[in-house]
């Protein structure tokens, strides 16, 4: 065999060794690139909880939407126990004064009640939390905030309640005497989880048409009055307490 013909034979195997080398460099390349993307995957799956408690609302369906957009699928998906959406329409009639301050009266407590009726009875700690952030972003500014409070102090201040009210069941009282015992209780226990100002606000008529209530069990159950002494007796609380709920309207 001569040298020329040996010639083209090497320079084929050396075009060869450089393709291959080429190609491995390229897979390699690939590969970085690969692990690149993954670790800017991982940094982005980190702060993406964060990115969704941010949002203004906050609702499930929400954060849901969120997470198919950016289609991460190895962010877990916190599964709450309860439904913010009838509460979050609720807070939309939350009421605040002229410095967006938030309004405490009687209303403010039925909002309360409704808002905590849609919510299971039994919340975690995280629930409550998340809860409570949600209505801060639902409700503008410190407003959000001291709302969200006065559920949390609600929410006690009920529970206590009924179980206080549970025990008073098994009790053998008279009715009136039932009526005393709980109103008294009512009021302690109010006094134990808000302060003096929010009391006097958040539950003055539910106070006062306790009181009138009990009043009239009172009239009602005295066998010592004759009829018609009942029913001026009557007439007189019921007129007390009319011009108490005007002076509350007033207001």
């Amino acid at each position: 065999m001569t040298e020329q013909q040996v010639q083209p034979s090497s320079l084929l195997m050396t075009s060869e060794k450089n393709e291959n080398y080429t190609a491995l460099k390229l897979v390699k390349f690939i590969a970085l690139l690969c692990v690149c993307a993954y670790v800017i995957a991982m940094l982005v799956s980190a702060h993406q909880p964060e990115e969704i408690s941010s949002l203004t609302l906050g609702s499930e369906q929400v954060e849901r939407h969120h997470s198919e957009v950016v289609y991460i699928p190895f962010i877990e998906q916190k599964k709450w126990s309860f439904d913010f959406s009838t509460a979050e329409t609720i807070l939309r009639n939350v009421r605040l004064d002229d410095q967006s301050q938030l309004v405490i009266d009687h209303e403010t407590e039925k909002q309360l009640a409704r808002i905590l009726a849609t919510f299971p009875v039994e919340l975690s700690e995280d629930d409550m939390a998340r809860i409570k952030f949600l209505i801060s972003r639902a409700v503008t500014n410190e407003a959000g905030r001291d709302f969200a409070k006065l559920l949390e102090q609600y929410r006690y201040y009920t529970k206590k309640l009924s179980q206080f009210e549970q025990t008073l069941m098994t009790e053998d009282l008279a009715l009136v005497e039932r009526l005393e015992v709980m109103n008294k209780a009512c009021l302690s226990i109010q006094q134990e989880f808000f302060a003096p100002s929010i009391q006097s606000q958040l539950f003055y008529k539910t106070n006062l048409d306790n009181e009138y209530f009990l009043q009239r069990r009172i009239l009602l159950s005295d066998s010592t009055m004759s009829a018609e002494q009942r029913q001026q007796r009557l007439a007189e609380i019921a007129s007390i307490y009319r011009k108490k709920l005007h002076e509350l309207e007033l207001d």
